[in-house]
């Protein structure tokens, strides 16, 4: 073996990607899963450099454009063997890249593949190339990191951009629509990562994701109103009433406006909570009737308000209007009765 070969030949890449730690790690990365050597991936970067700064993605220079050209080598290598993984790449583009639980990238939501395996093997295969990293968390839970600089190049270079950060919606609404103040440590983790991706679509506004995006917003609020963060709570609230008015969606208006009604009443503003829950209240016995379970939750809601201002007759009144449509949608020995 020629050692003084492979010294030449690494002190040249080493000088051509400015000595960065991530570029290194990735074309160490690319030889070792590719089995190429040195030599053979230098001639490849410096050819892909020069074909990234004819149409660049953004103005580079130095570093960062070394960073980029063994970004693009790889993530051209990935799609060429496995372009499911590199779809799920620009996926995970959209979430924070400190902390992806695992169970973020279940097959529920990721719906181009086939099953779990699929995932399985995409995510071993972003990280043969080094654009994810595997660790356990305190708890002893997989989880993935991505590098910053991965998740900017991956980012930039989004074709599909509305089609990808629906995927990520998607991933994050499936996990707030369980959403429960028993697991706050667990919704903890995955906040960052929704406010990561409504940062990036507020930066990009991907067409028709409006729906989707209040979905996240109305959900992601109760966790802040839970949390005793009242101020972003009403914040995603009052927007994502607004995206939902936009969208003529009456059912989740009115949901929103219940919870709205919450958050005042947490606040201390019984009066206003009142207003918002009568409001709820009206309307849903308009559109769903009497005896819908969501107009008996506003009943409840009512009874709630009054009792919190100390008119009791009115109370017992809206409690014996909620117990009774209760009793007669799920029968006298329904157990929440």
């Amino acid at each position: 073996m020629d050692w003084d070969m492979i010294k030449t030949h690494s002190q040249n890449y080493l000088q051509s990607s400015g000595t960065l730690p991530l570029a290194i790690i990735q074309a160490a990365s690319y030889m070792q899963t590719r089995n190429k050597t040195i030599k053979s991936y230098l001639e490849l970067f410096i050819s892909d450099e020069t074909r990234t700064l004819s149409q660049p993605i953004r103005e580079v220079g130095g570093p960062e454009r070394a960073v980029m050209t063994t970004w693009k080598v790889s993530y051209e290598a990935i799609e060429k063997v496995n372009s499911k993984a590199t779809k799920l790449l620009d996926a995970l583009s959209f979430l924070s890249p400190s902390e992806i639980q695992e169970e973020i990238t279940s097959m529920d939501k990721l719906l181009f593949f086939a099953d779990q395996f699929e995932i399985e093997d995409a995510l071993s295969l972003l990280q043969d190339f080094a654009f994810i990293s595997v660790f356990y968390t305190v708890n002893q839970i997989r989880a993935f990191r991505m590098h910053r600089q991965m998740k900017l190049w991956t980012a930039d270079s989004l074709i599909d951009v509305e089609a990808m950060a629906k995927y990520a919606i998607d991933m994050l609404s499936g996990k707030f629509e369980q959403y429960s103040m028993a697991d706050l440590a667990y919704f903890t983790t995955i906040v960052p990562h929704v406010e990561a991706l409504l940062q990036r679509s507020r930066l990009q506004a991907p067409i028709g994701l409006d729906l989707d995006q209040a979905k996240l917003l109305c959900n992601t609020a109760r966790y802040h109103r839970d949390t005793g963060q009242f101020q972003i709570a009403a914040d995603y609230l009052d927007k994502s009433y607004k995206l939902f008015e936009k969208n003529g969606d009456e059912k989740l208006i009115l949901r929103t406006l219940s919870d709205l009604g919450v958050l005042a009443e947490r606040k201390g503003q019984f009066d206003h909570a009142l207003h918002l829950y009568g409001k709820a209240m009206a309307k849903r016995e308009n559109i769903l009737g009497e005896d819908h379970l969501d107009t008996l939750t506003s009943a409840n809601y009512m009874t709630r308000a009054y009792s919190d201002q100390g008119q009791y007759d009115k109370a017992l009144q809206w409690y014996t209007r909620a117990f009774s449509g209760y009793e007669k949608i799920l029968g006298e020995e329904h157990q929440t009765l």
